[in-house]
């Protein structure tokens, strides 16, 4: 576990969110982005199974308040107490 996911205050500050996995396919894991849609990540330095959840750090570009376009970048796999109870 990196220090950024340790603790709340820390995810917060470093924009982490947890992601459960809804698709493998090799290398790449599909995942729901918090506003709905779905998109295709490509995690070379780990192996994964369709529901593991994993964290990441989603930089978005915004105009006018719409979503343009966004960055994603792995993390790590989500430490057990920040995983979603449901």
């Amino acid at each position: 576990m990196k220090d950024i996911q340790a603790t709340e205050l820390n995810r917060y500050h470093n924009n982490i969110t947890v992601h459960k996995i809804i698709k493998v396919d090799g290398s790449n894991v599909t995942i729901l982005l918090p506003w709905g849609d779905k998109t295709t990540v490509p995690i070379m330095n780990d192996v994964f199974e369709s529901g593991d959840w994993i964290d990441l750090q989603i930089r978005e570009k915004r105009v006018n308040g719409t979503v343009s376009d966004y960055s994603i970048s792995y993390v790590g796999r989500t430490p057990e107490r920040f995983i979603p109870k449901n």
